[in-house]
């Protein structure tokens, strides 16, 4: 008998001489074909190891480059570091003291340091909004109040107290009318008992008289500026005329039915 090596994917053949010089032979099969045609149709086991389509059409893994950065969904954001594949295919990190943390504290703010990420306080005082504060401590907390002044200016209708941190009003009484009045237009400005003001009506606030020798006078009904007749025997003209209506009778005369002025003039 003899035997034949074979190359590539066919199968070996035999050859078996007889008496009379005869030789018979058989012929395998090709083998099947390739698993795979493009790199995509073979899996990658992680990050920094590829899928890779041989030539023979079988699948094999292929290492990253050490050093290369993983993509953006492999990322931690705010651990001050950069993942990255390593020597032989696995995840590796690099420090990164830009990639700073974030604890959604503003009164803190995120560093890297040796032992990986930490925060730090901003300055007190500073203003914040984290826990509905107002204003930072300075040991990273985000508070209502440090002094009465955070609560709100001093006023004649509130006077705010800052009291552990925390704001506290007191209200002067409803109605209560405040400085710095205008004068004569009817109205006054008043505490509304909750920290504010309104405007009511006052007809005690009449305006005034800009001629005080006649016997017109202005004065106030239900908030509105109105003028009518002085009251009776009210001093007019010189000061020593008396009012008849809206008529100044002189000191030599005499008011008949509140009406009129007669006598000497």
């Amino acid at each position: 008998m003899v035997l034949v090596a074979c190359s590539g994917n066919e199968t070996a053949s035999h050859a078996a001489s007889g008496s009379g010089g005869d030789t018979a032979t058989s012929q395998g099969s090709g083998a099947a074909p390739g698993a795979c045609k493009t790199d995509s149709e073979c899996t990658s086991p992680g990050p920094c190891e590829l899928g890779v389509c041989g030539s023979d059409g079988s699948c094999s893994t292929e290492s990253v480059e050490a050093g290369t950065p993983l993509s953006e969904q492999h990322q931690e954001a705010g651990d001050c570091a950069i993942a990255v594949c390593g020597e032989s295919g696995d995840v590796a990190s690099i420090d990164d003291w830009k990639d700073l943390p974030d604890d959604g504290n503003d009164c803190s703010y995120g560093v890297c340091t040796e032992d990986g990420p930490s925060s730090l306080p901003v300055a007190v005082e500073a203003p914040c909004e984290t826990d509905n504060g107002k204003v930072c401590d300075g040991m990273g907390k985000c508070v209502e109040c440090l002094g009465d002044s955070d609560c709100g200016d001093l006023t004649a209708c509130s006077a705010p107290k800052c009291v552990a941190q925390e704001c506290q009003y007191n209200y002067t009484m409803d109605g209560t009318r405040i400085p710095g009045q205008r004068v004569g237009d009817c109205h006054s400005t008043v505490c509304d008992g909750m920290g504010s003001t309104k405007v009511v009506i006052d007809d005690e606030d009449v305006p005034v008289d800009p001629d005080l020798t006649d016997c017109i006078v202005p004065y106030c009904a239900t908030g509105n500026k109105l003028e009518g007749p002085a009251k009776h025997k009210a001093a007019c003209g010189d000061g020593t005329g008396k009012c008849c209506n809206t008529l100044c009778c002189s000191s030599k005369q005499a008011c008949l039915n509140k009406m009129m002025c007669i006598g000497e003039i």
